[in-house]
């Protein structure tokens, strides 16, 4: 709960975002890319925030994976 993250510190009640999903090659209908990721946030007081900052971090490090992946 927020109550417990600011009065208790580090951990307690932290908040976490977890998304799963797959990269489909639209032509081939050939699964490129399966992830299952989970982010926690244990420093934002507000869970809009946390849910926001959490969605963009996942997002980004698919974002790298399909970066690494064209150049191989």
């Amino acid at each position: 709960s927020v109550a417990a993250r600011f009065w208790v510190g580090f951990g307690a009640g932290s908040g976490w975002v977890r998304m799963d999903g797959e990269l489909v090659d639209m032509k081939t209908q050939k699964t490129l890319l399966k992830f299952d990721q989970r982010r926690i946030s244990s420093m934002r007081l507000d869970y809009q925030g946390m849910l926001v900052a959490c969605s963009r971090e996942i997002a980004e490090d698919v974002a790298r994976l399909i970066k690494l992946s064209e150049n191989r």
